[in-house]
């Protein structure tokens, strides 16, 4: 659990250089999995960051805490969302502690399926709907809507999801 200048540990490094058998021992050693770094980032945001659906497990099956927020305030479900990887979604919606976790929202309102309508990542909404069956008509403090924000941006393919699942079209912001 030693740390580097940016407050790395063993298994940031690790994570982050795609070292699964060194992952596996160091939590095999009784690491602690969800230490932060000095961006506020835990093994598990950085392992969602590398695509490294493996180490996602891996995290998880140990004990990483998918709660804790880095800096940004995103927790790993939020992480997820933002940077489009479904396949560690479809991991993080499997394992999830409680359903409404799902739902959880940053400081600022934004929702996982907030940050999917925004950034366009359509698998990963569809995930968030249909597998974590997360609220549709969730606002963030501007009262936006993930439909507001996709369509905003024109997410024609979001929009399509967000209708056909059921998005109230009559909220205003």
């Amino acid at each position: 659990n030693a740390r580097n200048k940016r407050r790395q540990t063993a298994l940031h490094i690790a994570v982050n250089k795609g070292y699964v058998g060194v992952v596996k021992m160091l939590l095999d050693l009784d690491v602690r999995p969800s230490l932060q770094d000095s961006e506020g980032d835990t093994p598990l945001h950085d392992a969602i960051s590398k695509k490294r659906d493996d180490m996602v497990s891996l995290l998880l099956d140990h004990h990483a805490d998918m709660m804790i927020t880095n800096n940004n305030g995103f927790n790993a479900i939020h992480h997820a969302a933002l940077r489009g990887n479904p396949s560690a979604m479809r991991i993080l919606l499997a394992k999830s502690p409680r359903p409404w976790f799902v739902d959880e929202a940053k400081d600022d309102g934004y929702t996982a399926l907030h940050l999917a309508a925004l950034n366009n990542h359509i698998e990963v909404a569809e995930l968030l709907i249909v597998n974590g069956k997360c609220s549709l008509n969730l606002q963030n403090v501007n009262l936006q809507t993930a439909l507001h924000l996709a369509t905003e941006r024109q997410h024609t393919q979001i929009v399509r999801l967000l209708v056909k699942h059921g998005s109230n079209l009559n909220i205003t912001d």
